[in-house]
């Protein structure tokens, strides 16, 4: 959710000598600032779902995301 453990498998394809290209991720928590954490990291970064908030035990999605059923 805060992108720790990302930022651990960004470091352990740095440490291979790989080439990170981009990350996936099927579901972002956007609140919990989790992209921010990975701003340094420098590739593309792209989310199926992106979560705003919780409001009223409902999901509410970013409008990016908006049309997927939740």
């Amino acid at each position: 959710a805060t992108a720790r453990t990302l930022v651990a498998l960004v470091n352990l394809v740095k440490t291979s000598g790989a080439t990170l290209l981009g990350i996936g991720a099927v579901i972002e928590k956007q609140f919990q600032g989790g992209r921010e954490a990975l701003k340094d990291v420098h590739v593309q970064i792209e989310s199926l779902a992106i979560i705003e908030r919780f409001e009223d035990e409902r999901v509410i999605l970013a409008p990016s995301t908006a049309g997927i059923k939740v």
